[in-house]
């Protein structure tokens, strides 16, 4: 049987996900209203992971306009920017 600090190490190295949900950066916990990584320097994201709910349907459609409609907002918001 293995112990716990075998199955954390088994874990760590090989459990990997093919998606990407919605709620994992979401404004406040992990990025800023701008949306920056708290802690990362340099870094942004927009994508369906900033999503809090999720939109009730197919993510991609939903997310590939925010991906489009985020920039925009955002580069309007970088101007503002100290």
């Amino acid at each position: 049987m293995p112990t716990q600090d075998e199955l954390r190490k088994l874990c760590k190295t090989t459990v990997r996900t093919f998606y990407h949900y919605h709620g994992g950066c979401t404004m406040g916990s992990v990025v800023d209203k701008n949306y920056r990584v708290y802690g990362v320097k340099g870094l942004r994201v927009i994508d369906g992971s900033t999503f809090l709910e999720s939109p009730g349907t197919n993510q991609w459609p939903s997310a590939n306009a925010w991906k489009i409609q985020g920039l925009k907002i955002l580069k309007d918001r970088i101007k503002l920017l100290p």
